[in-house]
C-alpha cells in the first residue's frame, strides 16, 4: 500500500563537461526516511524510466551516470517514509532538465 503525504523538496542539477552524468541534490524533507530519484528521456517521466531509492534521510545528492550525451533528460525527487511495513510516498519535486 502506498500512501501519499510528504511535502515536496526542492532540487539542483548539474550536468557534467561530456554531458553524460548529471549530479542531483536536493533540500532534506523532515520525516523522510530516504528518496526516489526518477530520471527518464521525457518530460513526463514516462519514455525510458528509470528510479533509484536512496536510503537514509541524510543523503541529498546522487549522480546519475551511462545517460546518451545526445538526449535530453529529465529528473526528479520523492522523499519517502517506511513505517510498520507501509511506503509513504511524499509529493514528487519539480522536474529538472539536464
Amino acid at each position: 500500500v502506498i500512501h501519499r503525504y510528504m511535502a515536496a523538496t526542492k532540487i539542483k542539477t548539474k550536468t557534467a563537461a561530456n554531458k553524460k552524468k548529471i549530479k542531483v541534490s536536493w533540500e532534506k524533507v523532515k520525516g523522510s526516511s530516504g528518496y526516489r530519484v526518477i530520471y527518464a528521456e521525457t518530460k513526463s517521466l514516462n519514455r525510458n524510466r528509470n528510479t533509484v531509492e536512496i536510503k537514509g534521510a541524510g543523503k541529498t545528492k546522487y549522480t546519475v551516470k551511462n545517460l546518451s550525451a545526445k538526449k535530453n533528460h529529465y529528473v526528479a525527487v520523492r522523499p519517502y517514509k517506511t513505517y510498520k511495513g507501509h511506503k509513504y510516498i511524499g509529493v514528487r519535486s519539480g522536474i529538472r532538465k539536464k
